[in-house]
């Protein structure tokens, strides 16, 4: 595909999922290496642990902060994100344990 001059190239936007034993080295691995930002769900964490939503084993304690045990995400630190779940909205990267994952 060959671009007219003078043509603006269209932005490509993208959610990454990557497949780890240990999600939470993933994401810090990544964000380092992309300068992206590892998201911060305790929030949201917090109050699905309140309404009995999530049991306590399946969030860990990750710099200091309440993460999903086998899902965790990095961001773009440009892109929107939802300030109450810390979910980014744009170009995110996710590193998910499929061990205890459900199957679909």
């Amino acid at each position: 595909m060959t671009q007219e001059s003078g043509a603006t190239p269209t932005p490509l936007h993208f959610k990454l999922v990557i497949d780890s034993a240990n999600p939470q080295s993933q994401a810090d691995f990544w964000a380092a290496a992309l300068h992206y930002e590892v998201e911060d769900n305790n929030a949201l964490i917090e109050r699905l642990l309140e309404l009995g939503a999530l049991p306590r084993d399946a969030a860990v304690e990750f710099h200091a902060r309440l993460a999903f045990r086998d899902l965790v995400a990095v961001r773009h630190p440009d892109d929107p994100y939802d300030k109450d779940s810390g979910t980014g909205l744009g170009r995110r990267l996710r590193a998910a344990s499929r061990a205890r994952a459900p199957p679909w």
